[in-house]
C-alpha cells in the first residue's frame, strides 16, 4: 500500500488493528485477506476485547475515496471508534 503523505503524521503507542486497502481492491485485516463482506464480523471479534482498540486504516494514496469511506462506515458498524488513516511523512 503506497501511503498518502501528511506533514502532521504520528506513531501510535498501542499496538493497532490495521486494515490495509490496496489499489486493486484488496482488504487487509492485520495483514490476511479479507472482503468487505467479512469485514464487519471479523472487527466484531477483535473488539470483543476492547472496544477502544485503536484501528489504524491504510489507505492506498490512489484508492478511490468512497472506497475508503465506505471501509470506516463499516469499522463503525462493527464498533470501532478509534480510527486513524495512516500516512507517511514528507
Amino acid at each position: 500500500v503506497a501511503l498518502p503523505g501528511s506533514s502532521q503524521s504520528d506513531e501510535i503507542e498501542q499496538s493497532p488493528i490495521e486494515i490495509a486497502l490496496t489499489k486493486a481492491g484488496e482488504i487487509f485485516l492485520n495483514g490476511k485477506s479479507s472482503t468487505k463482506e467479512n469485514l464487519t464480523s471479523e472487527l466484531q471479534v477483535l473488539l470483543a476485547h476492547d472496544v477502544s482498540s485503536p484501528i489504524v486504516l491504510k489507505s492506498d494514496a490512489e484508492l478511490d475515496v468512497q472506497r475508503l469511506i465506505s471501509t470506516m462506515d463499516l469499522i463503525r458498524k462493527a464498533g470501532g471508534t478509534n480510527i486513524s488513516l495512516a500516512t507517511k511523512k514528507r
